[in-house]
């Protein structure tokens, strides 16, 4: 499972991600959360590791549970799915 943001600028092209190579390990059955209908969860990025001028962005993330690579035994969604697109306006 893993999740991809990128911020976009007008012209199209993406802005450049900063801050390495992010690697994790594979994920268990301890990371799996159970959401009941109706229910989200909400998380909080630190955005320091793109370089936002002045300017209008599209930010979009891509979640992505198709690995193979993961050790979870109990059943859970498989498959990708995009965000809505968000813009961003940096004064």
């Amino acid at each position: 499972m893993s999740y991809d943001i990128f911020f976009t600028k007008v012209d199209g092209s993406i802005v450049p991600y900063e801050c390495g190579a992010i690697s994790r390990v594979p994920l268990t059955n301890k990371d799996l959360v159970e959401l009941d209908p109706g229910e989200s969860l909400n998380c909080t990025f630190d955005s320091t590791c793109w370089n936002l001028t002045k300017g209008e962005y599209t930010l979009n993330a891509i979640y992505d549970t198709t690995s193979p690579n993961e050790d979870i035994r109990k059943p859970y969604w498989i498959g990708k799915i995009n965000s809505n697109n968000v813009t961003i306006i940096v004064e």
